[in-house]
Order: C-alpha cells, then sequence, then structure tokens
C-alpha cells in the first residue's frame, strides 16, 4: 500500500510541477512575441508546432525507455 500512495504522490508531483511550469511560460508569451518581433499568427503556428511535435513523438519515446537492458534500471517492470 505504501508503494502506490508514494507513486501516486509523484505523479501529483510531477503533474503538479509541468502546471507550474506551463503557468508560468503562459505569462510570458507576451513578452516573447515582443522580443522576437512576432506576429500573432506567426507564433502561434510556432506553438502549435511544438504540440503537434511532442504529440507525434510521444508514442516513439516509448521503444528507448522500454528497449533492452531496462529491467536492471527498472525494478518494477512486467
Amino acid at each position: 500500500m505504501r508503494s502506490v500512495r508514494s507513486g501516486a504522490a509523484a505523479v501529483f508531483s510531477v503533474f503538479g510541477l509541468g502546471g507550474f511550469l506551463a503557468g508560468s511560460w503562459a505569462g510570458r508569451v507576451p513578452a516573447l512575441a515582443q522580443q522576437v518581433q512576432a506576429e500573432p499568427g506567426a507564433l502561434s503556428l510556432a506553438l502549435l508546432g511544438i504540440t503537434v511535435g511532442l504529440l507525434t513523438g510521444a508514442p516513439f519515446a516509448e521503444a528507448p525507455v522500454h528497449g533492452p537492458g531496462c529491467g536492471r534500471s527498472s525494478p518494477h517492470r512486467q
């Protein structure tokens, strides 16, 4: 039961940190746009490109993570 609680706390912490970082970064977008002199449309496409890249690349990240030899570094792997 303890490992479930610690795992849940770890997931909560990672998502909380991710939300905090995204929120603090989102507030800087107008300053970034002004600094690089980007028009709203160009900046929107760049941000969309980041999101699309992350979503399309995520499935391919599984193979290196669960690749050969990961059993030594991940004791809970089935």
